[in-house]
């Protein structure tokens, strides 16, 4: 996923520390992204992807139609979770465990704006 964050025009990777820190910011507001993982259950999972991949056009809808996204201490899941502290910026990609390590089971799917904000509040964000 780092790859395709990074590719976006709207990131820019700060270094620090004698380049030993690496930071991503959303530059149209100049915010810090934070980064996480969520293990999910096979059933949470499933309703995530069902979000990640729709194409329908009614995010508020499809949030709506989610319901509750908790984490699970018994997963074979993950959710990879990039969003900006002012919640303008969202990067979202949902792994399985799959022989020995996670693969990805849905595209990266990034959101700006008002769509960034409405997504993460469903799925989590790491701030």
């Amino acid at each position: 996923m780092t790859d395709k964050v990074i590719a976006n025009k709207n990131i820019d990777i700060r270094e620090s520390f004698f380049g030993l820190v690496k930071r991503a910011y959303y530059l149209p507001t100049e915010s810090k992204i934070n980064v996480s993982l969520k293990d999910l259950d096979i059933e949470t999972g499933t309703r995530v992807k069902k979000l990640l991949d729709s194409h329908n056009g009614n995010l508020k809808e499809d949030v709506a139609e989610l319901g509750e996204v908790k984490e699970s201490p018994i997963s074979n899941m993950r959710l990879e979770v990039c969003v900006s502290c002012d919640g303008q910026f969202a990067a979202f990609q949902l792994l399985r465990f799959m022989g020995i390590d996670y693969r990805p089971i849905t595209d990266v799917k990034i959101y700006e704006g008002a769509e960034a904000e409405l997504v993460a509040s469903a799925l989590g964000s790491p701030n």
